[in-house]
């Protein structure tokens, strides 16, 4: 089959090109790109929380949210946005399954205003997300800020202990480490992609600040997490004893910055089991597996397990009032949403890996088309995008996170990176095969 012409530059740049701009165009940003872009500064910046006036006098992030609902609504409402694929159908009926299903069942008023507000959000973000990035640059543009938001979170996050007090996603210490975490297959990517020396610096900072906000807050599960990126990362390397050896490099320079109580911490992972934190969220989760058993099908109700803990525990371990967490992303989904939920949650999964399959079509397909070095940088993005998912799963087994937007957000960037693939062997004249 004769190619069509000019396809190798099949958005007008091509990704090598691109990894050679320190700054993006102006036809790169949009207003969608500008809302998203202005709640990952105000959320995972943490810039409402630094300066209360922006939340309490100037409302930012309740404007952010209100405009890009609407901006949702009129994207589905003029058809300028494509909702016909798996994971955008499965995400949909999460979200209005937890937002209709929270007002018939979550007890507490305030956590049960706040998740129709958080998933309504969620839901509309999405729908930005894909209507408005649509080319490799604009994704770059976006995760950039994301990075960099992430960036100040966590210099903030080093000087306050190794958490940031006024921002509600990672006030805690095992938060901010996850999120880090997850920030770091991208910075680690980019600054072995980039070609640009002043961005691969940028990048290094990023990765410098992540690890060294990792290890100031002393979480165990956050150091897993940092252990399953840096592996998955090398993994996807092509020189792996090389870059094997700069990324220990890079881990025992930061090691040796390393309170000591980060190391008291890690001891405790010796003691398995028996260790007292471990032992109580294990007991956490036989609650939480206690309550799935007497409500198999749709749970106990979003954000309720704290609320039905007493009930559990019936005075075994704790005072009769005490609400507790359950400390547990995938236990916290069987328990509160059921089989029903969890089946929605793992169909989500399935269609995200599908996302990752689909990237041999996309090698298949456009090897002839396209710059082998582009066609090798989008498969490693598409690599980093599947990693992140993996890291956020190896901090979630010990964190409630139903509310959050990290994984939320997670999702968007693969979805976004699935799309923009298609569109480019659209573009080429070649059309994927298989369910989206």
């Amino acid at each position: 089959m004769t190619s069509p012409p000019n396809t190798k530059k099949v958005e007008n740049d091509t990704v090598h090109y691109l990894l050679q701009r320190i700054f993006p165009k102006a036809s790169d940003v949009n207003a969608g790109i500008v809302l998203i872009c202005a709640y990952i500064i105000a959320e995972f910046g943490s810039i409402v929380s630094m300066y209360s006036f922006l939340n309490y006098q100037l409302r930012i992030p309740f404007l952010i949210a209100t405009v890009t609902i609407f901006y949702a609504v009129y994207l589905i409402v003029t058809r300028k946005v494509e909702l016909k694929s798996g994971i955008a159908t499965t995400f949909t009926v999460i979200c209005l399954f937890i937002i209709i299903y929270s007002q018939l069942s979550t007890k507490i008023p305030y956590v049960r205003d706040g998740l129709w507000k958080s998933f309504s959000f969620y839901l509309s973000a999405y729908v930005v997300c894909i209507a408005s990035i649509k080319r490799i640059s604009q994704f770059i543009l976006v995760v950039d800020v994301w990075l960099a938001s992430i960036l100040f979170s966590s210099f903030h996050g080093i000087m306050q202990g190794g958490l940031v007090w006024g921002n509600k996603w990672i006030r805690d210490e095992n938060e901010l480490a996850l999120l880090v975490a997850m920030a770091l297959p991208y910075a680690l990517t980019f600054c072995l992609q980039h070609k640009s020396k002043i961005k691969r610096f940028c990048y290094l900072m990023c990765i410098v600040a992540y690890l060294g906000a990792n290890i100031v807050a002393s979480s165990r599960g956050g150091m897993i997490s940092i252990a399953i990126a840096i592996f998955f990362f090398w993994l996807i390397l092509k020189k792996k004893f090389r870059n094997f050896l700069l990324l220990l490099l890079i881990v025992v320079i930061s090691l040796n910055f390393a309170p000591p109580v980060f190391f008291e911490e890690m001891k405790t992972l010796q003691q398995g089991t028996e260790e007292a934190t471990a032992d109580s969220r294990l007991y956490f989760w036989t609650k939480g597996l206690e309550m799935f058993y007497d409500h198999p099908f749709f749970g106990v109700g979003p954000e309720n397990y704290p609320y039905y803990f007493p009930r559990y525990d019936n005075g075994e371990r704790f005072d009769r009032r005490t609400m507790r967490p359950i400390h547990s992303f995938p236990i916290q989904w069987l328990a509160e949403m059921g089989g029903v939920g969890f089946g929605l949650l793992l169909l989500l999964q399935m269609k995200l890996l599908g996302n990752w399959r689909f990237q041999n079509s996309y090698v298949a397909e456009m090897a002839s088309r396209e710059d082998p070095e582009d066609i090798d940088t989008i498969v490693v993005f598409t690599h980093t995008a599947l990693i992140v998912q993996i890291t956020f799963w190896g901090g979630a087994l010990f964190l409630s996170l139903m509310s959050y937007p990290f994984y939320w957000f997670a999702i968007f960037f693969s979805d976004v990176l699935r799309r923009i693939m298609e569109n480019r062997m659209k573009i080429a004249g070649v059309f994927p095969e298989g369910e989206k």
